[in-house]
């Protein structure tokens, strides 16, 4: 009888911890996952802002169960809210992750926590099927949005240059853009010009719109300097990532205004 004991008491521990291996991801099979999006009003089904634009760069961590983000916009007036949604392109859909954090200066950025590992496996091998956007009181049902896609080489690697892509100092750095006017909204297109350097047209090739350079400044204070340059008064966000240490900076020139920026502690 004794030994019978010992045996359901060992039965109940086995099961026990099979229950707990199953409520806890795999730490050796958890998915992870950097995902980019170009926020326009024209992406909203019911209408969005026609004169904001902005970006959104999302990274999943299934074993940390954790979202982060960074968010940037440009004519966005008053920013209210801004989520993850469950949803393909032209459907509005129900909200999966609330990014509960403030706006400041058109920037937005934080980890949300205690995200149901299904719903990070679900957004990794689908990410088309789900929305980033930006709220305000004039446009309640969202402002901005843009689908969720891959972002190829975020994290590590050297930077995949193409037609909207800059890779600047020995590829470590890549910078794109995206574009608002009051009638038309976009992505720059990119011109190389030396390994720091580069510009992005919007209309046409012969007609820059906006330089940007990386710079080494580390020899002076140990870091990377950001600089930019509008050419016209167009409204537009940059995003840069640092492959190298996966680090997202973004910026924004609101429209209408002809804008030059620089960051020397960007990275």
């Amino acid at each position: 009888m004794k030994r019978y004991g010992i045996l359901l008491f060992a039965l109940c521990l086995s099961v026990a911890s099979a229950m707990t291996a199953q409520s806890v991801p795999n730490e050796a099979t958890a998915v992870t996952g950097t995902f980019t999006a170009v926020l326009l009003g024209s992406n909203e089904p019911n209408g969005g802002d026609p004169i904001a634009v902005g970006f959104a760069t999302v990274t999943v961590d299934e074993s940390a169960r954790t979202v982060s983000f960074t968010l940037s916009e440009a004519g966005v007036a008053a920013p209210t809210a801004a989520h993850i949604h469950r949803g393909p392109s032209g459907v509005n859909g129900q909200i999966v992750v609330p990014f509960n954090f403030p706006f400041n200066n058109g920037f937005a950025s934080g980890t949300v926590t205690n995200v149901d590992d299904s719903l990070i496996r679900e957004i990794v091998a689908n990410p088309s099927n789900f929305y980033a956007n930006i709220h305000n009181a004039p446009f309640p049902g969202g402002a901005i949005r843009g689908q969720l896609m891959a972002a190829p080489g975020t994290t590590t690697g050297t930077c995949l240059a193409d037609s909207t892509t800059l890779c600047l100092n020995q590829g470590r750095f890549k910078v794109q853009v995206a574009f608002q006017t009051a009638t038309a909204a976009g992505i720059g297109k990119a011109i190389p010009l030396t390994g720091d350097t580069g510009a992005f047209w919007f209309f046409s090739q012969n007609n820059l719109e906006l330089m940007v350079k990386v710079v080494d400044g580390r020899a002076v204070n140990g870091k990377f300097w950001f600089f930019s340059g509008g050419l016209s008064d167009v409204g537009y966000a940059i995003t840069v990532t640092d492959l190298t240490t996966g680090t997202v900076r973004t910026y924004a020139g609101p429209r209408g205004t002809q804008s030059a920026l620089n960051d020397t502690s960007a990275f």
